[in-house]
């Protein structure tokens, strides 16, 4: 009888071992499984041979393919502070990935990375899109003209900026007043 094994680099057993059985003299064939995970690195010099009175073991050796590093996407703004969630890819190695930037309220994309496209590899990596934050709007500012009695006498101007800018108003010149 032939036993047929599928082992690691280390003489881990893989897969479950096959038997062939066959007259002495017959020919056997032997063939290697794929094994997720793993790459075949040994094909045995007697994978075909002939059967013999003697117990014969064809062994099937395997290295485990190396795994890709994830890729880390990571929204921050410029002062380094996250402002939306990281996000993990992960993938084969020689694969590629692509990330986008997002939209992110009150926030201007300031930066998108040379790797935002790229390829798995056996070393992590990390993705930096930076935001800068929007200047804060502040309340609008109505300025009214009015008489001494309350009443409106010109059409009211609307001030618009950004909190701690500075503004100013001028006196209208009103006919009448």
């Amino acid at each position: 009888d032939v036993t047929v094994q599928y082992k690691d680099t280390t003489g881990a057993v893989l897969a479950d071992s096959t038997t062939l059985f066959g007259n002495v003299g017959e020919n056997y064939t032997t063939t290697a499984k794929t094994i997720d995970g793993y790459s075949l690195t040994t094909t045995p010099a007697n994978a075909n041979g002939t059967f013999s009175t003697n117990p014969q073991t064809v062994t099937y050796t395997y290295t485990k393919d190396p795994i890709a590093q994830p890729v880390t996407v990571n929204y921050i703004d410029t002062d380094g502070k996250t402002i939306a969630p990281t996000e993990t890819l992960s993938g084969n190695i020689g694969e590629n990935y692509t990330t986008t930037a997002k939209t992110i309220q009150g926030y201007t994309l300031t930066t998108t990375p040379a790797n935002a496209k790229g390829t798995f590899s056996t070393e992590a990596q990390i993705i930096n899109y930076i935001y800068e934050k929007n200047p804060d709007l502040a309340q609008p500012i109505t300025v009214d003209y009015r008489s001494s009695t309350g009443q409106k006498i010109a059409k009211s101007e609307v001030l618009t900026g950004n909190i701690g800018e500075s503004y100013s108003t001028q006196p209208k010149t009103i006919a009448g007043y």
